[in-house]
């Protein structure tokens, strides 16, 4: 498993996040947008040199639950949308185009059973697996992360699959709280006031070639303020970078 892999896993979070709430007639739209750079920042991000930016846009309301998230490249122009449909806070339809692959990634889901697609240069190939308890896939991680949060911060595992529609797959992973030492060098970590999370594959064969992934979260709300991950390159023919940095900052609603 190549860190190609961790393309849907790596576009969870972002830097200078602008948050906008509006409702109406009962729908809540929240709009998240940001940056994200090249290699591991996890306490200098500031010195880091963006190098693409991410919009993220949640619709919540009576019938729907809706995620959508948008990879910008630095001429402005989207290069990757990803889109989630969720159904009693689970996924239930994802869409996946990746302009620079020229790829489409569908995932359907039903009761019973998990139905992928991946289209790419007009040629189709399909999969399907049994539904497990608990899966994500794309942004959809963060759903996770947010309805586990307790047992995370209590130090206890979460177990679920990662459904990787554009290798017609499934892998299983782990959450778990990273312990902080002396020598973090970020406060909100020493003081509990956020948590870092440890994201790894439960085959410990494979999980010897695969990058770990870590979280940086709101021990309160399991909002995402960091994650190390591999990240996707914006430039055509560069695959995936082999270790990226992406940063919340919430930035609050102008009135």
């Amino acid at each position: 498993m190549t860190s190609r892999n961790y393309y849907l896993l790596a576009s969870l979070v972002f830097f200078s996040l602008s948050v906008s709430v509006v409702s109406a007639k009962g729908l809540q739209t929240m709009t998240l947008a940001g940056q994200a750079c090249e290699g591991e920042h996890l306490s200098d991000f500031k010195e880091a040199k963006p190098i693409y930016s991410l919009r993220i846009v949640t619709k919540k309301g009576k019938d729907v639950d809706e995620l959508k998230l948008e990879d910008i490249n630095q001429d402005g122009k989207s290069f990757s949308i990803q889109t989630v449909e969720f159904e009693n806070g689970v996924p239930k339809n994802f869409t996946s185009t990746n302009l620079l692959l020229k790829q489409v990634n569908q995932l359907t889901v039903t009761d019973k059973r998990l139905m992928l697609e991946l289209t790419q240069n007009g040629q189709t190939r399909k999969a399907e697996f049994d539904r497990p308890k608990l899966f994500a896939v794309g942004p959809s991680i963060n759903r996770v992360i947010s309805d586990s949060l307790a047992y995370l911060a209590a130090g206890k595992s979460i177990s679920f699959q990662m459904v990787v529609v554009d290798r017609l797959a499934m892998y299983g992973f782990r959450l778990i709280k990273e312990k902080i030492d002396d020598h973090e060098l970020l406060p909100q970590l020493k003081s509990g006031e956020w948590l870092k999370l440890k994201m790894e594959m439960e085959d410990p064969f494979i999980g010897g070639f695969a990058p770990k992934i870590y979280f940086i979260v709101d021990a309160k709300t399991g909002l995402p303020y960091y994650v190390s991950s591999p990240i996707p390159s914006p430039l055509p023919g560069k695959g995936m970078l082999g270790r990226g940095t992406i940063h919340y900052e919430i930035v609050p609603r102008k009135k």
